[in-house]
């Protein structure tokens, strides 16, 4: 499955396998899924994400952080407190980026204005 903005259909993951392994990276600044998959969240470490895709930073392609620095909240990376914080390469709200020390790391689509192929 690769993933697509649904605006101006620009590709923004490599080509993911549904995750179907038992565990995920829950610790602080580790990778919550493996490169090469994707999974989709229950909310449990990314509230208000529930049946969005999860990827890893490894798999995407062609995004950008967000141009309102208000969306760049974090300490030592982003922690998606102020909303989705990446755009696509045409400038279209996309994801958000969890990357920040505290947190398990990955890739959040905005479930509405991405497409899944």
């Amino acid at each position: 499955m690769k993933i697509y903005c649904k605006t101006c259909n620009q590709p923004l993951s490599k080509d993911v396998a549904c995750y179907n392994g038992q565990s995920f990276g829950e610790g602080d600044g580790m990778d919550y899924i493996q490169s090469g998959f994707y999974t989709l969240s229950d909310g449990m470490y990314y509230p208000g994400t529930e049946g969005a895709v999860i990827i890893n930073f490894e798999d995407l392609l062609e995004v950008h952080d967000h141009t309102d620095i208000h969306r760049l909240n974090g300490c030592c990376g982003l922690d998606g407190s102020g909303g989705p914080n990446k755009l696509c390469a045409n400038g279209h709200e996309v994801g958000t980026a969890y990357s920040d020390c505290w947190m398990p790391h990955a890739f959040v689509f905005c479930k509405d204005n991405v497409i899944q192929q």
